[in-house]
């Protein structure tokens, strides 16, 4: 009778503690533009993609680095910016099966002795120097995103079959404009998460959808300087055309990443991620397992 008693009490208690308990602190994540400013990134990936097919296995490996910078060209009185990105400088390097290894260097004018180099070389290096122009908003969306001719006729010239297809003007401004870090619209406590999608078509397979969970990991000080930490993994979906001559599904063992956010400055600095995939396709009665493992990094130079 007397434990039922104070068991009112005890909640009563519970009530009072919560209400006057410091609420948890919430903080607006945005990014800020200022005219003229110029941010200079190092893109690298790494992919290791192993292949089992018709008695026979294989496998290829990528390296590529980019150097990128980021201009703001003007700022409008609502915080959106006009925003120019290049690549000034771009180095891969593939190991491909029964095609030796292929190296491009865009400050190197050597032309590559394999097919695969001079078909990929050519189109990489239309890409160098080259400005793309968008509109973006202080949470990081893009919109009316242009693309140079020369960019675009460099890949309709290419020899490389579905290329054209693959990365037409409106799939890389899909891709472009959904691939940015979107920042929430809301305040964020520590915990909080927000989704952003990306599609990617791929013809004539049909296309992928990639979700971006974002969760806020709250702030964090790194080399004297404090940065807000965002969570990353991400989830992958693929949609087949019903008429595609080849069928694939996608499976996701592994995706985790992290952001790191200069809230002060407005602007990221330093984005991971690592990916494991499993694939499989069937076309033309033969069956191939595909294991894709990727890294990509994104660092703000000093």
């Amino acid at each position: 009778m007397f434990v039922r008693s104070r068991l009112p009490f005890v909640a009563v208690l519970g009530v009072l503690a919560l209400a006057v308990a410091p609420a948890q602190a919430q903080t607006t994540l945005r990014y800020q533009y200022k005219e003229g400013q110029l941010n200079k990134f190092v893109v690298e990936q790494k992919v290791t993609m192993k292949m089992e097919g018709a008695g026979q296995e294989f496998e290829m490996k990528m390296t590529q680095v980019m150097d990128m910078e980021e201009k703001v060209l003007g700022v409008n009185k609502d915080g959106t910016a006009k925003v120019a990105q290049r690549i000034t400088r771009w180095r891969m390097q593939m190991d491909v099966p029964m095609g030796g290894k292929m190296e491009f260097d865009s400050q190197n004018a050597k032309e590559a002795d394999d097919p695969f180099g001079q078909a990929v070389g050519p189109l990489l290096q239309s890409m160098v120097n080259t400005d793309i122009t968008m509109t973006m908003n202080p949470q990081g969306e893009v919109s009316d995103l242009k693309i140079p001719a020369k960019f675009l006729e460099g890949i309709k010239n290419n020899p490389m079959p579905g290329l054209d297809q693959l990365l037409s003007e409106d799939s890389l401004k899909q891709m472009m404009t959904q691939g940015a870090m979107v920042l929430p619209k809301e305040a964020v406590t520590k915990g909080k998460t927000w989704k952003s999608t990306m599609e990617v078509k791929m013809p004539p397979f049909g296309k992928m959808l990639n979700t971006t969970n974002s969760t806020y990991q709250g702030p964090v000080t790194q080399q004297g300087k404090s940065l807000e930490k965002i969570g990353l993994t991400t989830e992958v979906k693929l949609l087949t055309n019903d008429d595609s001559p080849v069928r694939m599904k996608v499976k996701l063992e592994k995706s985790q990443g992290t952001a790191l956010f200069d809230n002060k400055a407005g602007r990221l600095v330093d984005t991971q991620i690592n990916q494991v995939m499993r694939m499989e396709i069937q076309a033309d009665g033969q069956d191939v397992n595909m294991r894709v493992e990727s890294t990509g990094t994104v660092k703000l130079k000093k």
